[in-house]
């Protein structure tokens, strides 16, 4: 669940940060992780990142990730 989460903030961030026209593929290391082929469908399906997003928990996870530091 950890990898998924951290690819999850990832995917997140990016799409905040670049502008929309951007297609974003995040994708584990191969070899790092015994489910990595389901790891990266997760984390760059559309659908999913937005299903996951509304879950209250994994979104407040993902926002504390993301969140710019005041400086």
């Amino acid at each position: 669940m950890l990898c998924v989460s951290a690819g999850l903030c990832l995917q997140v961030k990016l799409q905040r940060c670049l502008p929309f026209k951007h297609k974003l593929e995040i994708y584990i290391s191969e070899g790092t992780h015994s489910t990595e082929e389901d790891i990266n469908k997760q984390i760059n399906d559309k659908e999913r990142v937005a299903a996951a997003m509304e879950n209250p928990n994994l979104r407040e996870i993902v926002e504390q990730c993301v969140i710019e530091p005041d400086d």
